[in-house]
């Protein structure tokens, strides 16, 4: 939460109103997403309501899109996935990936991966994962790259696939071992 107490008061720069509303509705969307993680759902939707109608509010602030607009549905997604309300969470990562301009499309593919495994589509969730790999950098988000790459080998293993995981299983350990936590 402390993040997002950050990016709420840099929302609070002087100038023109509607950005900074735009920019305040993508900080409660970050409020959003920490009281998912925290598990307050109710929370994390009366932050999604706010940051919604803030954003919106704020869109005359930015004519040329500065802010990346698939930011809030691919939230939403998140807590509906967490709320199991998985269509409706599928509906909004299509949304998300729709909006997007690049920057978070790997993210977002991994969140409908993880939401097609749920599904149990683990077909679905390893081509997915296939397209996600090429868009996510190991170096700037390690976690995020071993969590992807550790995703597509137990897809591959619930399809049969064994043999074909079988020889990505050391440079995964690999990742598991410089992320250096226990659970790893």
């Amino acid at each position: 939460l402390q993040d997002c107490r950050r990016a709420l008061r840099i929302a609070k720069v002087p100038g023109d109103p509607a950005w900074r509303s735009r920019l305040t509705g993508l900080g409660w969307g970050m409020v959003a997403n920490a009281r998912r993680v925290l598990e307050k759902l109710d929370g994390a939707e009366e932050a999604l309501t706010l940051a919604y109608q803030l954003w919106e509010a704020g869109a005359l602030g930015d004519p040329n899109l500065l802010l990346n607009p698939a930011w809030l549905p691919w939230i939403e997604a998140i807590l509906r996935r967490a709320q199991r309300h998985f269509r409706l969470a599928l509906q909004k990562l299509e949304e998300a990936l729709e909006l997007d301009r690049g920057e978070l499309r790997g993210k977002i593919l991994v969140s409908k991966s993880n939401l097609l495994a749920i599904l149990g589509d683990s077909e679905g969730s390893t081509a997915i994962l296939e397209q996600a790999i090429p868009l996510i950098d190991q170096e700037r988000e390690p976690r995020l790259a071993f969590g992807l790459r550790f995703n597509l080998l137990e897809d591959l293993c619930v399809l049969g696939r064994a043999a074909e995981a079988a020889p990505h299983v050391p440079v995964v350990r690999q990742m598991a071992e410089r992320l250096g936590g226990d659970l790893d």
